[in-house]
């Protein structure tokens, strides 16, 4: 749809308008009046007309689209405010849509990015959950175990503690993970690289996640085990949570004296 400045439409108004006077006037002049008058009353005619209509749409401008124009314009529309500014000859509500467009799309994928942080949101704290579960559980149950005697046995006393120190550290680097909430949002959340022994790391799971396994008479073993370290370049952090989470999923949801296989193979 064509839409036109206020000036061009006040012209186009106060023109019709001044056609209509000139018929009247020349209509009066045959009548008897002079020409030289009719030109100048048609003259004055026109620019009265054109100052007061031209005024008139002005203040329809500023009291209806103005107040609407200069909120978008005063939102960041792709990462920049908008600085055009309105004037007579601006052509004002092709501007006025185009620029509500831009800020409709801009904040839909607002909303969508909003969206997916919730989402995120909700799994990182129900992941958070179920990660606690795992070494509080094992923490109890090397205590319980140590306080029902255990403590006086040398074979399993400072296994059963180091084993306690591991889930202990296990929970404060999951408490610590809660920051990459914070730092997801601020766009700051990267991956911690560094070479570590992955072998070395599944042992590590399996002995936190032996008390659960003993509970439900499940037996976690390597089926080819390799005789040297494996080293990877990777997030060691976030390793140690994909291969617990495997891990105890797989001792959550096997059988009764069923068995946890990991192997490692050489591709």
């Amino acid at each position: 749809m064509k839409t036109y400045t206020s000036k061009r439409l006040a012209f186009y108004i106060t023109g019709i308008l001044t056609l209509i006077m000139v018929f009247f006037m020349l209509v009066n002049f045959y009548a008897g009046h002079h020409l030289v008058l009719v030109f100048i009353s048609t003259v004055l005619f026109h620019g009265i007309s054109y100052f007061v209509v031209l005024y008139l749409l002005n203040r329809f401008i500023a009291d209806k689209i103005k107040p609407v124009y200069k909120t978008i314009r005063d939102l960041p529309v792709s990462g920049k405010k908008l600085d055009m500014q309105i004037t007579s000859d601006t052509n004002v509500l092709t501007h006025v849509r185009q620029e509500v467009e831009d800020w409709a799309k801009t904040q839909t994928a607002e909303i969508e990015r909003l969206k997916d942080l919730e989402r995120y949101r909700k799994e990182f704290v129900g992941n958070v959950s179920h990660e606690l579960k795992t070494p509080i559980f094992n923490i109890q149950g090397y205590i319980l175990t140590l306080l029902e005697g255990g403590i006086d046995d040398p074979k399993i006393n400072k296994l059963y503690l180091q084993r306690t120190e591991k889930s202990i550290d296990r929970m404060i680097s999951i408490v610590e993970d809660l920051e990459s909430i914070t730092k997801l949002e601020s766009g700051e959340a990267k991956m911690k690289m560094e070479k570590f022994d992955i072998v070395k790391l599944v042992e590590d799971v399996f002995d936190m996640e032996q008390m659960l396994a003993i509970e439900r008479k499940v037996t976690l073993e390597f089926t080819q085990k390799p005789e040297r370290p494996v080293m990877v370049n990777a997030d060691k952090k976030r390793i140690t949570e994909v291969v617990s989470n495997l891990v105890n999923n797989g001792i959550k949801y096997n059988k009764k004296k069923g068995t946890v296989y990991v192997s490692f193979y050489d591709f």
